[in-house]
């Protein structure tokens, strides 16, 4: 079963959830049936609430990904997580740094 976009972003140290001012940890944008990057980073531009997603500075980190499935209703299915780096980096070699 594939992950949710919780249990990834949580699997992978981050924070789910809003912010103590309310802002949100993490955000994600999903399209189907675009061809090529451009062509759905374009179409996510043009949509007011993916293009916020896109341009809210505080999210320091993001994931793409990309599926295929050729007798599906769309062919393609795009997906991108953004979210705000947790305050502590516990990756091997990062020595515990705080995060910007």
């Amino acid at each position: 079963m594939a992950p949710t976009p919780v249990s990834a972003i949580s699997e992978a140290g981050y924070r789910w959830g809003a912010g103590a001012s309310g802002e949100p940890l993490w955000a994600e944008n999903v399209a189907a049936g675009y061809d090529d990057p451009a062509a759905v980073v374009a179409g996510w531009m043009a949509s007011a609430g993916h293009r916020q997603t896109i341009l809210t500075c505080s999210f320091r980190a993001i994931g793409v990904a990309l599926a295929r499935e050729a007798h599906s209703t769309y062919g393609t299915y795009w997906t991108a997580e953004f979210a705000i780096r947790p305050r502590s980096d516990a990756s091997p070699g990062s020595g515990g740094a705080s995060a910007p």
